[in-house]
């Protein structure tokens, strides 16, 4: 009788003892964690000027007393566009770079007011402006915005990537201008839809 006792008790012992190890290699081979991932990707606003518009807006010789002198780009038969070539077509633009991952607005300004190296002046007041989704727009300086030495939205907004603006531009020449070369800069600033302009 005791014999058979002590082979019951070793055969539960040796049970109790497999099922441990089994549950160990079990729990030895599953483990598993987790951790949280994530990326902000940041907005992107790319421009670019056209050939004609980053080389200058020229309106070479003008007289006194002349108003609405085109700047020579205005109506010259466009720039890099399909179907260009019009004589109302103007090649100067600004384009969204594919690379923007945002809708843009396009932002203007002046440095300053045309100036002469002896600080004579041609008021903002005569220097305008006007923009285009099309560049073969037929606009004139009577849809003008005058030129501003703080940024100011520009007519064509929410641009995806790719789109264009085409820009015009007309300077009046008091009578009595005293004669000179007179310079100033145009700012252009790309800024995400519906966003201020900023300074």
């Amino acid at each position: 009788m005791s014999d058979k006792i002590s082979l019951t008790i070793y055969f539960v012992v040796a049970i109790v003892m497999i099922s441990l190890i089994v549950n160990l290699s079990y729990a030895a081979e599953t483990s598993e964690q987790t951790t949280p991932s994530n990326a902000t990707v940041s907005k992107n606003v790319a421009i670019a000027l056209s050939t004609n518009l980053s080389t200058g807006i020229q309106f070479g010789s003008v007289n006194p007393a002349s108003g609405n002198n085109n700047a020579t780009g205005n109506n010259d038969g466009g720039e890099g566009e399909a179907g260009d070539g019009g004589p109302a077509n103007s090649s100067y633009f600004i384009a969204i770079s594919t690379d923007s991952n945002i809708n843009v607005d396009i932002c203007i300004r002046d440095d300053w007011e045309l100036n002469t190296s002896d600080d004579v002046v041609i008021r903002n007041g005569n220097y305008s402006w006007t923009d285009n989704s099309t560049s073969n727009s037929t606009e004139d300086n009577t849809t003008e915005f005058y030129m501003l030495t703080k940024y100011v939205k520009t007519n064509v907004t929410n641009m995806a990537g790719g789109a264009r603006t085409f820009f015009k531009f007309w300077l009046d020449v008091p009578a009595a201008q005293a004669a000179g070369t007179y310079n100033n800069t145009v700012y252009f600033k790309g800024v995400e839809n519906a966003v201020a302009c900023g300074s």
